[in-house]
């Protein structure tokens, strides 16, 4: 299972200054997905200790995708949910089991955007090597589904801009497991929002997960915290 903290370089660059409630909103998405993954290795990452932190990537992610597969979450009480990991992104474990792609995806702390505490990551533009934050390789061979469940925060998005999660068992090959579009999603602008999503791991021994901005703009950002990995098992006759 993965180790520490990741580390990151500060980039310099000033985080938008636009002013937010900060308010927490407690609704849900109601989309969730289920799609097969694949894992392999992901970037590393320096750290430092003030302002926006930043990091470039050692490997390059190959941006092939495909479409989503969505499936309906199974019901009932026949899955057994373990915590994986949790993040919050606060010091000392200020990325958690998190990479970042390079200096579009970054730490955001001591500012505005954050549902906890006061530290949180973003993502902005569109660049798919460095628009990227990445987990380290996560063991779900003990699993049959892999949930994530964040709360996030687009800030200056258009109608039309978005985000996605991928997954992927080698660090190359990536499946777009959801796309997340302001508009069709019914996704509200400058707010925290919570989702779930559920990914199908399934003969799968390890498995990494990346969140990737679509924006094309740097002040188009979406914030994210308080990122919560948890492995499911399908209950057995005898454990039911």
């Amino acid at each position: 299972r993965v180790g520490g903290a990741a580390n990151s370089t500060d980039s310099g660059d000033s985080v938008a200054s636009s002013e937010s409630s900060d308010s927490v909103d407690s609704s849900e998405s109601e989309d969730t997905v289920v799609s097969n993954a694949r894992m392999g290795a992901v970037s590393n990452s320096t750290d430092s200790g003030d302002g926006v932190d930043s990091s470039e990537s050692s490997d390059s992610i190959d941006s092939s995708e495909s479409e989503d597969i969505v499936s309906p979450v199974p019901e009932g009480d026949d899955i057994e949910w373990q915590v994986i990991f949790y993040n919050d992104f606060e010091a000392p474990n200020e990325w958690g089991d998190f990479t970042s792609g390079g200096d579009d995806s970054m730490r955001h702390h001591q500012g505005q955007y954050y549902h906890s505490a006061y530290s949180s990551i973003f993502i902005r533009d569109s660049d798919a090597d460095t628009s990227s934050v990445i987990s380290e390789p996560i063991d779900v061979l003990s699993y049959n589904l892999l949930k994530l469940q964040y709360w996030f925060n687009p800030v200056h998005l258009q109608e039309t801009d978005g985000w996605k999660l991928e997954s992927s068992s080698d660090g190359e090959d990536w499946i777009v497991n959801k796309h997340w579009i302001m508009e069709e999603h019914q996704i509200r602008e400058d707010e925290w929002q919570e989702t779930t999503e559920l990914i199908d791991v399934d003969d799968v021994e390890s498995i990494i997960i990346r969140l990737s901005s679509l924006p094309s703009n740097n002040p188009e950002r979406i914030y994210i915290d308080d990122v919560t990995v948890s492995g499911g098992s399908y209950k057995t006759a005898s454990s039911m």
